[in-house]
Formats: C-alpha cells, sequence, structure tokens
C-alpha cells in the first residue's frame, strides 16, 4: 500500500484497524506544530509492521503548544461568574502579598531611639553580680504556732531601657526583645524558611492534585494561623507561629498567579496579571500608614488579617 506524501493521519500512529482516515496536510493552522515531527508513511510491508507497532504514541512537547491551542479556539469571553472569582483572589493575594508579607517589618519595628544601657530602679538595695543579671534582697515573713521566722529570699530585678514612643507599641516590646539582636532577626529568619518551603512543598501539591483547594486551604490558614500569632503571649510562640505562617503566604505566592493565568487566555492574561499586581501594589502603600496611625501591632494584624474571610465565598 502506498500513501501520498501530502496525506498525513490524523489518528495516533497505530496499525491495528485497516481502513485508517486520512486528510490533507493544513499549514495555516496551530495543528502543524501537533504533527510536524510524525513520520510520514510511503509503504506498509510486513517486514517494517512489528517496528510500526510499537512507535510510540506521545508527541513532543512544546512549551507554547497549549497557547496556541488556546488562542486558536477561545476568543477570551468571561462572564460574570469569572469575573466575580477574579476579584476575590485578587484581594486575597493582595492581602496576603502586600500586608501580612509586610506584617514582620511593622511588628518588629525597633523605636525610632533605644538607649541600651540598663536602668535599674531603686538601687540601695541591689547585689550586683553582673551588668545584666542582679538579684534584689528582700525578707518574707512567715507566721506559725511556735513564733516567726524570717527568710532572706532574692527576686531577679528586670532591667529598663529608655526609648521613644513614635511607633507605638511593638512586638519587641512585649518581648522584651529591644536590645538582643538575636531575638530581633530570629523571625525574620524563620519567616524566609517558611515562605522558601511553603513555595517549594505546596507548588509541587498544587500542580497534582489541583490549585483550588491548596490555595484557598493557604489562605484561610494564614488567616488562622495570623490571628492565633497576635493572641500568643512569649517570644517562643510568635516565632512558632512565623514559622508557619511563612509556609502558607509562600503557597499563595507561588499557587495564585499560575491559577490566575489559566483562567484566561493568551489575548488577556497580561491585563489580568497587572491588575493582580497593581493591587498588590496598592495595598502594600496603605499599610504603613495604618502602622502609623493605629501604633499596635496586635490591632494593626487583626485587621490585616480579619478580611481574607472574605474569600470563603470561593469555596
Amino acid at each position: 500500500m502506498t500513501v501520498d506524501p501530502r496525506y498525513r493521519r490524523n489518528n495516533p500512529v497505530s496499525f491495528s484497524q485497516r481502513n485508517g482516515r486520512y486528510v490533507r496536510q493544513h499549514k495555516n493552522s496551530f495543528t502543524e506544530s501537533e504533527w510536524e515531527y510524525e513520520p510520514i508513511l510511503t509503504t506498509i510491508s510486513p517486514t517494517i509492521m512489528p517496528t510500526a507497532k510499537i512507535l510510540p504514541n506521545v508527541k513532543p512537547r512544546k512549551t507554547w503548544d497549549s497557547d496556541k491551542a488556546l488562542k486558536s479556539t477561545h476568543k477570551g469571553l468571561f462572564g460574570k461568574h469569572q469575573l466575580r472569582v477574579y476579584l476575590f483572589l485578587a484581594m486575597s493575594y493582595a492581602i496576603v502579598g502586600a500586608w501580612l508579607t509586610e506584617m514582620p517589618s511593622f511588628a518588629l519595628l525597633p523605636p525610632k531611639y533605644l538607649d541600651c544601657t540598663p536602668y535599674y530602679p531603686n538601687q540601695s538595695n541591689i547585689t550586683y553580680k553582673s551588668s545584666t543579671d542582679l538579684e534584689k534582697t528582700t525578707t518574707t515573713i512567715f507566721y506559725n504556732d511556735t513564733g516567726r521566722i524570717l527568710i532572706d529570699a532574692r527576686k531577679s530585678i528586670k532591667p529598663i531601657y529608655h526609648y521613644s514612643n513614635e511607633y507605638g507599641r511593638s512586638a519587641l516590646i512585649d518581648f522584651e526583645s529591644l536590645c538582643d539582636k538575636s531575638r530581633i532577626k530570629v523571625p525574620y529568619i524563620m519567616f524566609i524558611i517558611g515562605l522558601i518551603l511553603g513555595g517549594l512543598i505546596f507548588g509541587y501539591i498544587a500542580d497534582l492534585s489541583g490549585r483550588k483547594m491548596i490555595l484557598l486551604g493557604s489562605t484561610w490558614t494564614a488567616c488562622v494561623i495570623s490571628i492565633f500569632q497576635l493572641l500568643s503571649d512569649d517570644y517562643i510562640s510568635y516565632v512558632f507561629f512565623m514559622l508557619f505562617l511563612g509556609l502558607t503566604i509562600g503557597a499563595v505566592h507561588v499557587i495564585t498567579v499560575p491559577y490566575v493565568m489559566e483562567m484566561f487566555p493568551v489575548q488577556t492574561r497580561a491585563i489580568y496579571g497587572l491588575s493582580l499586581i497593581g493591587a498588590m501594589f496598592l495595598l502594600d502603600l496603605v499599610i504603613p500608614w495604618l502602622a502609623l496611625g493605629l501604633k499596635n501591632w496586635k490591632i494593626l494584624q487583626a485587621i490585616v488579617s480579619v478580611p481574607l474571610i472574605l474569600t470563603a465565598c470561593l469555596y
């Protein structure tokens, strides 16, 4: 059997059917990129049949093949539901990308003026042991049936540092870490580690199992962890929640942009992608004024976290 070289088979390469359909090759459409590597059959003889049967039914992958197909088959029209989903996604991405990502910079903001020289009030009855480890002698009196017993006890005294209050209450003031440089750097380090791990782990999981639930779960988890963090009373809890907050924020960063890009065809991706980034930049300009007006890191973190509850309508 002889096949005209001008014709190519429009089905996968297989020789199990006798009556194969052949169509003319069209070079004016995106289908050319799909078939340009298909072999052109000229003769079929019994000697080459076993080899032909095991030819792989796999087309070469090209980066832009999907874009060519999308451009040729879809005109970029969208409905009200699609637009509503995009608006909520843009809002959640802007809040997470601008507010929650920048929140550690304002929560851990040191005072404008800080004097790290320790000051101890009522120094008349202090036993000096070192510059940072001081104890105050006190007298505790216990009464019983036989009389009273005097016991000398020692009570630790915390140093007092002088600082200005232009920026209000910060996490460093609450956790008494103003002059401890290592305690200032650790939350940032844990946050960066969380961002990297969250982007790698959850981005890979989203590619395998779907982006919608991973994105929504990461957004809601970021909201919950942020609220737990502002309720923490000690430094260890704050750093612990900082790591997991970085995990969820990293996931939102790497999933939202591809998810939005896949919602729209290639002709309209630029405008929607720029609008997504523009919303984040707009909120990024707002948070410094919120921080300066509130002057309380816990109230600020509550304000930037609660709006993420609105994304529940995307479920």
